[in-house]
């Protein structure tokens, strides 16, 4: 399962491509922009939660393609 960001400027994308620092290489869960996805994931607040996922598509390594959306915070 390797991962692609809709917004690859967001936190969660960010915190993902952190995980370099702690030995796991980052080519095997990130997939840069895909027009084809095979699935989308909505992740919820929290860091811990993106981290988790990341940590699972390099344990998971595969051919599918996976959409990371973090909503966005609201304004009132």
């Amino acid at each position: 399962m390797k991962l692609s960001f809709l917004d690859p400027h967001s936190r969660a994308a960010v915190n993902i491509s952190r995980l370099k620092r702690c030995g796991y290489d980052t080519r095997r869960i990130i997939a840069g922009f895909s027009r084809t996805l095979d699935g989308l994931v909505v992740l919820g607040n929290g860091t811990p939660d993106d981290k988790v996922l990341g940590v699972l598509s390099y344990h998971l390594d595969g051919e599918k393609i996976i959409g990371v959306v973090k909503p966005g915070e609201r304004t009132k």
